[in-house]
């Protein structure tokens, strides 16, 4: 296998494995807008802002996604003499969206954790 075959099939993975966390995400997401919905009309108006914030961090992360599968696209066009001549930018610039992705999903885990813990909170004061 060849270093462009192989550098795809990471690019492949690791876009399959956040589309995976996007999914699983999404579904958090909506249980936190169902647990939302039961409390009281200021409180919920808050949290529901959060989850904002929280949709608005799944989508950027979305969007550095499509940045990915944009470039894995480029590599595929690529002929092996083009490769060589791409090769370190373009992993150079892959490990620069894997960080960037990463630290996304950080931020949207802490505000997923800080969101369900202030509805928790919420439901059990009712």
């Amino acid at each position: 296998m060849s270093d462009k075959e192989t550098f795809q099939m990471e690019i492949e993975e690791q876009l399959e494995k956040w589309k995976s966390q996007i999914d699983s995400h999404s579904q958090k997401l909506h249980e936190l807008k169902l647990r939302a919905e039961k409390l009281e009309a200021e409180a919920k108006l808050q949290y529901l802002e959060q989850i904002k914030e929280l949709e608005v961090k799944i989508e950027d992360v979305k969007s550095k996604m499509g940045e990915g599968e944009h470039r894995l696209a480029t590599i595929k066009d690529a002929g092996e003499e083009a490769w060589d001549e791409v090769k370190t930018g373009s992993q150079n610039a892959w490990e620069d969206m894997v960080r960037g992705v990463n630290k996304g999903w950080d931020e949207v885990r802490s505000s997923f954790e800080l969101a369900s813990s202030k509805i928790r909170d919420g439901i059990s004061k009712k």
